[in-house]
């Protein structure tokens, strides 16, 4: 998150601020106060070859999360999402990179599936693909997963 602290932005220019960097996504957020609870979701998600996915992972481990649900992908960037707030603290813009969940097809998550059939519960990125999304929820409905 970036937040301009002048009240007069330039469009085309450097504008002074703050930025904050947190780990987030609510499938994320949910599997962090879940494993926090000792329940140990399944996070289906994925990383890239970044400080970014470097960061999270690290992270997972901090928590307390598993990484067994994590896709590696060495030729896209891991999810980031930048909201720019103004100096009264409203949303100015905001900007999305999720290329990398296109990238996540059902057959790949076959990987994961003893993981899910074991899982207590599954948490799932939102972002992922529509049929990827199908495939895991069916997987789940198989194994009576929540």
């Amino acid at each position: 998150m970036a937040k301009i602290t002048s009240s007069n932005i330039m469009l085309e220019g450097t504008n002074p601020g703050r930025i904050m960097t947190s780990f987030g996504g609510v499938a994320r957020n949910i599997a962090e106060c879940m494993a926090r609870l000792e329940v140990d979701p399944l996070f289906i998600s994925a990383v890239g070859p970044d400080l970014h996915g470097l960061k999270l992972k690290e992270n997972f481990k901090q928590v307390g999360m598993s990484n067994k649900g994590l896709l590696e992908y060495t030729d896209c960037s891991t999810a980031t999402y930048c909201l720019v707030l103004d100096h009264l603290g409203e949303t100015y813009c905001a900007i999305g990179d999720m290329d990398i969940f296109s990238k996540i097809e059902p057959h790949d998550v076959l990987q994961f599936a003893d993981h899910i059939r074991n899982a207590p519960l599954l948490c799932i990125d939102g972002n992922l693909r529509v049929d990827t999304i199908k495939f895991i929820c069916e997987l789940c409905k198989e194994h009576s997963i929540p």
